[in-house]
């Protein structure tokens, strides 16, 4: 998969093995799935969404959004559209609990 994006070069190391390159990205040129990606292992560290899914520690409720979106691991997200709009849905229902 190609994709254009702008980045800043935030550091950069000669080692052994050759040259190590840290870019930075603007969150708008992340891909979409990398991006729920992350929100999700962000929520699942959150105690207001383990409220949320009815679980008491970050294990509980990573296994409990693994079962309500039908997926193996949280990075399925980046590559199953099904699973990242059933995840988008799980997050506005979120929000809205507030």
């Amino acid at each position: 998969m190609a994709m254009t994006f702008e980045a800043v070069q935030s550091y950069m190391r000669k080692d052994v093995k050759g040259v190590n390159l840290t870019l930075v990205i603007h969150p708008d040129d992340v891909p979409e799935g990398q991006k729920a990606v992350s929100q999700a292992g962000l929520l699942c560290r959150e105690k207001s969404f383990w409220a949320f899914l009815g679980v008491f520690t970050e294990e509980e409720a990573v296994k409990e959004l693994k079962a309500r979106l039908d997926i193996i691991s949280r990075s399925e997200l980046a590559n199953n559209k099904i699973a990242r709009e059933g995840f988008r849905e799980l997050v506005n229902e979120f929000n809205r609990s507030y």
